[in-house]
C-alpha cells in the first residue's frame, strides 16, 4: 500500500510543477506581449553628453509621469551626439505635440546611477540651447537640454577654474608687505 500513496503523491507534485510552470510562462507571454500591444509612437532626441547608465527599456517620463521608453542608442549620423530613439505612449503624444518648450533631460535614478529621460517644460537659457541638427532626424524630434546632474558639474568645474585661476602666492605676498609696512 505505501508505494501506491508514493507514486500517487509524485504524480501530484508532478502536475503541480507543470502547472505552476505553464501559467508562469503564460504570465510572462502575457506581459511582454501588453509592451508590444501598447499603442506607441516614436520620437527621437539628441544628447551632447554622455548617457552611460541609459539603457534600452529605459523610463520615459513625462512630467513625474511614466509615458514610454527608450527603445534605441546609437551614434547619430553626424558622429557627435548621442541619437536616443523614444516609444512614446499614444496618451502622452498629444501634450508633446502641443508644447514647443518641452525638453528631454537625462536624470539619476536614485543613487543607482541609472538613468531616464525626464519630459518636462524649461525656461530661459534651456530653451535657447536646442541642437541644428545638421542631418534629417529618423522622426518627430523631442529638443534635449543639459541634464541638471551635467548643469552642477559644469558651475562646479567653474568655480574650481577660477578659484585655480586666483594668484594665491602673490595675495599672500602682498598681505605680508602691506603688514610689514604697518608695523610701527
Amino acid at each position: 500500500g505505501r508505494t501506491v500513496a508514493t507514486e500517487a503523491h509524485k504524480f501530484e507534485v508532478g502536475v503541480f510543477v507543470i502547472v505552476t510552470t505553464i501559467v508562469a510562462i503564460a504570465g510572462a507571454i502575457w506581459l511582454g506581449a501588453s509592451r508590444f500591444l501598447e499603442k506607441t509612437e516614436p520620437y527621437v532626441t539628441y544628447f551632447s553628453e554622455s548617457v552611460q547608465g541609459l539603457d534600452p527599456g529605459s523610463s520615459v517620463k513625462f512630467r513625474g509621469v511614466p509615458g514610454g521608453h527608450v527603445a534605441s542608442i546609437r551614434i547619430a549620423a553626424d558622429g557627435e551626439l548621442i541619437e536616443v530613439l523614444m516609444d512614446i505612449d499614444a496618451t502622452m503624444t498629444t501634450a508633446v505635440k502641443r508644447d514647443p518648450t518641452l525638453r528631454a533631460t537625462l536624470e539619476l535614478s536614485g543613487i543607482t546611477g541609472l538613468r531616464y529621460i525626464e519630459i518636462d517644460r524649461r525656461k530661459g537659457d534651456a530653451l535657447n540651447q536646442a541642437q541644428v541638427l545638421n542631418f534629417k532626424p529618423p522622426c518627430d524630434v523631442i529638443p534635449s537640454s543639459r541634464s541638471s546632474f551635467k548643469a552642477i558639474q559644469s558651475a562646479l568645474e567653474d568655480v574650481y577654474d577660477r578659484f585655480m585661476q586666483l594668484d594665491v602666492g602673490g595675495i599672500s605676498t602682498d598681505a605680508k608687505i602691506s603688514t610689514l609696512s604697518e608695523a610701527p
